[in-house]
Formats: C-alpha cells, structure tokens, sequence
C-alpha cells in the first residue's frame, strides 16, 4: 500500500516537472515614453536589476541618467508567477515604484532600463 502512494506521488512529481518547463513565461513589461525622437534611435544608458521580497509590498528605483541626455524610454520588466505588480513612473523625480496588492506574497525580479539620446550642443 505504501508503495502504491509512492509510486503515485513520484509521478506527479514527475509531470508538474515536466510541464512547468512548457508554461508561458511570466514576464510582465511596463513602458513610459518621454519624448518624441524624431526617428532617432536612443541607447541604453541606465540598467538596474533586482529581486523583490516575498514580504515586501513596495521597492523604489531611481532612474539616474547623464547630464547631456534626453530621456527617451522606461522599461521595467518583473518576472512575477502569481500576477503582475502596479508599476508607475514619478516622471518629474524620475523614480519608478514597483507595488504589489495587500494579499499578493511571492518573491519576483525586476529589470529597470531607461533609454536616452543625446542633447545637441550640450558639453560636459
């Protein structure tokens, strides 16, 4: 009898297994758009990765751009499994927060990256 359990218990094992390896990705992505670029493509300047707590409800990440740069783009990226956070974007302090519902604790990642073009005839 008690192999019997085992058995079965090993071949769920065995499929949850198998079938995560084929479950659609959870990355969610959030994108904030500054300024019209007039057909110019900007570049990655900025890039912060991290890892959120399983308890922790809301992470703060400045975005930190050079003094000659225009803002263009900001992307975050958060690989959560059970749903995605609230993400918003202090365009004025240039601060993205990353919030998630009163009930929701999992642990999850988060890529920030901003994109930025060149501001003509600024110096150094």
């Amino acid at each position: 009898m008690k192999s019997w359990w085992l058995l079965c218990l090993c071949l769920v094992c065995l499929i949850i297994q198998i079938t995560g390896k084929h479950l659609p990705p959870t990355t969610d992505t959030f994108m904030f758009h500054f300024c019209d670029s007039k057909g110019k493509r900007g570049r990655v300047t900025f890039s912060e990765k991290g890892t959120i707590g399983k308890k922790e409800k809301v992470v703060f990440v400045p975005v930190k751009i050079g003094y000659c740069s225009e803002l263009q783009d900001v992307k975050v990226e958060v690989d959560n499994p059970v749903g995605p956070p609230v993400v918003t974007l202090d365009r004025e302090n240039l601060i993205v927060t990353i919030k998630y519902r009163p009930k929701q604790e999992s642990s999850s990642k988060f890529l920030v990256s901003a994109k930025t073009i060149p501001i003509k005839g600024c110096k150094n």
